[in-house]
């Protein structure tokens, strides 16, 4: 008489595949120092790293050269005036371009001024005059250092000279000239960001990047290497434990999930605390909000990982996504610029909703509540990644029992 297959037997049955697949995949991580290395090294090492690098968040006194032709009052008033902003050093006083341009070619500053001979006389004859800044672009925090702190000293002074006119030629007291001059005060708060820093703006997203990488490529590298050496070791698995293609790819995620469940406490909550990053939001938040980000990279990884037969196919594919992938998600680009075929192929990317999810919660203190649309295509993702992974699976495991069959 046929046993009954209850509800209970099923769901004992499918603990047990998942159990043995997780087993198995653990001790063939500890059994792989490369991927060990992808998992564990390169998630704790890399933010401290990037973070490390980045401590500074901005420049100050870049050193620069300048070019007085005037060597009036108000020149050297200006330059004073530059060298007092904390963005900007006056290190050299040169006598010619020739000569400011050999101290830029050797490094020695990052910028030249040049004023020009009519400065005061353009400035006494009530005409525009001009200041010529050549700003080093190799780094865009040296160009943003040189025009702050032109674009400041050349307002301040202007607003000096027109008040000084006001006064002047049309009797006024101090209080209307400068409320003539400047009719409004100019006064900004810097949101989320305050010290302006490279890394409060560009680290959040590079700490979500960093998971989805090493995530992607250590899952790669383990399903090539399992490919390369066993290709029938899953259809193995599945006869030895009766296992369902399910209870296989349950397993498998449950053990990169813990894994990553340990680490991403690391990535998101420690490191953040630990070089003074904005953290603005609830952890428990942030820890339930990365749940579908893992889940949807894990099977994503799995569903590309079928079609990787050999270990470095991963590397190849996947090492150089880190910009592109930067770029799609919204931080170095703005979102609503980016050509629609690019939109829709970042929408299928979980790096894309996990990056504007956890900044928005960790960086601006969002609830969950306003981060609902990527927290649900998140799971939108997980659900049809999985999909995805079990079909992929279905057939690599037919394809591999032809080949059997075939050989026998």
């Amino acid at each position: 008489m046929k046993r009954q297959n209850t509800p209970s037997k099923w769901l004992s049955r499918s603990l047990l595949d998942v159990f043995f697949t997780w087993m198995d995949e653990f001790k063939a991580i500890l059994r792989d120092p490369g991927v060990m290395v992808l998992f564990l090294l390169a998630p704790i090492a890399y933010p401290i790293l990037y973070s490390m690098i980045y401590k500074n968040e901005v420049v100050h006194n870049v050193p620069i050269a300048v070019v007085d032709m005037s060597g009036s009052e108000w020149s050297r008033k200006y330059i004073r005036n530059i060298d007092a902003t904390s963005d900007v050093a006056v290190t050299h006083r040169c006598i010619s371009m020739e000569e400011a341009d050999e101290l830029y070619k050797h490094r020695k500053v990052h910028g030249i001024l040049l004023i020009p001979s009519k400065f005061q006389h353009d400035i006494y004859n009530n005409k525009q005059t001009t200041v010529v800044a050549y700003i080093d672009m190799s780094s865009f925090l040296y160009y943003r250092a040189l025009v702050s702190a032109t674009s400041y000293v050349s307002n301040a002074l202007g607003i000096e000279i027109q008040v000084g006119r006001l006064m002047a030629q049309d009797g006024m007291t101090y209080r209307q000239a400068i409320t003539t001059a400047a009719p409004f005060t100019y006064s900004s708060k810097i949101l989320y960001n305050p010290k302006s820093g490279y890394a409060s703006f560009l680290l959040p997203a590079v700490l979500i990047i960093i998971i989805y990488q090493t995530l992607i490529l250590g899952i790669g590298m383990r399903t090539g290497t399992e490919y390369e050496r066993a290709p029938l070791i899953d259809l193995n698995r599945i006869n030895r434990h009766r296992q369902s293609i399910f209870g296989l790819l349950a397993g498998k995620s449950l053990c990169y999930l813990l894994l990553y469940g340990i680490l991403i406490f690391h990535v998101v909550e420690l490191v953040p605390h630990w070089f003074k990053l904005p953290q603005m939001g609830d952890m428990s938040t942030v820890l339930l909000f990365m749940l579908p980000f893992l889940l949807s990279t894990i099977f994503f990884a799995l569903a590309i990982a079928t079609f990787l037969h050999k270990r470095e196919n991963a590397m190849v594919l996947f090492l150089f996504s880190s910009v592109p992938l930067l770029f799609l998600s919204g931080v170095l680009w703005p979102i609503d610029a980016v050509p629609g075929f690019w939109k829709l192929i970042g929408w299928f990317l979980p790096s894309t909703h996990g990056i504007q999810g956890y900044v928005k919660i960790n960086t601006m203190g969002a609830p969950l509540e306003l981060v609902w649309k990527e927290y649900l295509n998140l799971w939108l993702l997980t659900g049809i990644y999985f999909i995805v992974a079990y079909i992929a699976r279905i057939m690599q495991l037919h394809r591999l029992q032809a080949q059997l069959n075939l050989a026998d």
